[in-house]
């Protein structure tokens, strides 16, 4: 809650520290999903949405994916890690 805030780029690959999968929720949003936290190599942690099989202490990419659906059928993106395009 800090007024003293300054950009910072970060990194778009992270370890995965933890996850888990939930079977309720919004109903806007796929079930089940699955939410875990990332690790970055500049001391940062996110909590976030994982695709695909993820295991902990697995490298993971970010990329930009549909994580649901409004009512009217538009698709909901979200930021999400995943294995997938991890070299």
């Amino acid at each position: 809650m800090g007024e003293e805030m300054v950009e910072e780029i970060m990194p778009d690959h992270g370890t995965l520290y933890s996850y888990t999968v939930v079977h309720v929720g919004p109903a806007c949003w796929e079930k089940p999903m699955t939410l875990g936290y990332v690790d970055f190599d500049n001391g940062v942690r996110v909590f976030t949405h994982l695709k695909g099989k993820v295991a902990i202490g697995q490298e993971v990419a970010l990329s930009l994916d549909t994580v649901g659906h409004q009512p009217d059928g538009r698709e909901l993106h979200s930021f999400v890690f995943s294995a997938d395009g991890v070299s």
